[in-house]
């Protein structure tokens, strides 16, 4: 009965895990900028951080500024684009009493990029507790 209550919890664990990859829609931005050089942006979903108030640009080529993102707000990034130069710049939308949208600069030092470890505690914690269950469990060696 405990093996079988170990075993449902592992199970239980490892469904957890897989939830947020259910949805397979690609989403791309409503943006002239990004259908005019659609083969040099690539699609990502990765946090940005802004270490200081950053201004969000029209376009990586049109500075005028949509709006600024202010220091330790999070935003996620959701297409990236390299310019000649060797800047990078991420595409970012939000809903703030309105959508704003708009591009950041990632080469700027300002911006910092937060790293996948950081983000993703809750679902490193569960795995590791999934895979310590396991190993308890079923990993032991038989008494003789």
């Amino acid at each position: 009965m405990k093996r079988i209550f170990a075993l449902f919890f592992c199970l239980l664990l490892a469904a957890a895990l897989t939830a947020p990859a259910l949805a397979d829609v690609i989403w791309e931005p409503m943006d002239d900028f990004y259908f005019e050089h659609y083969d040099e942006c690539r699609l990502e979903e990765s946090p940005f951080t802004a270490e200081t108030d950053t201004p969000l640009c029209r376009s990586p080529e049109d500075p005028t500024s949509v709006g600024v993102l202010a220091a330790g707000t999070t935003q996620t990034i959701r297409v990236r684009w390299t310019a000649p130069s060797g800047d990078e710049w991420g595409y970012v939308e939000y809903y703030a009493d309105g959508w704003i949208n708009g591009w950041v600069n990632l080469s700027d030092p300002g911006a910092a990029p937060k790293a996948a470890l950081q983000t993703t505690p809750v679902v490193l914690t569960v795995g590791a507790l999934a895979a310590a269950a396991i190993i308890i469990l079923f990993i032991r060696p038989k008494k003789r």
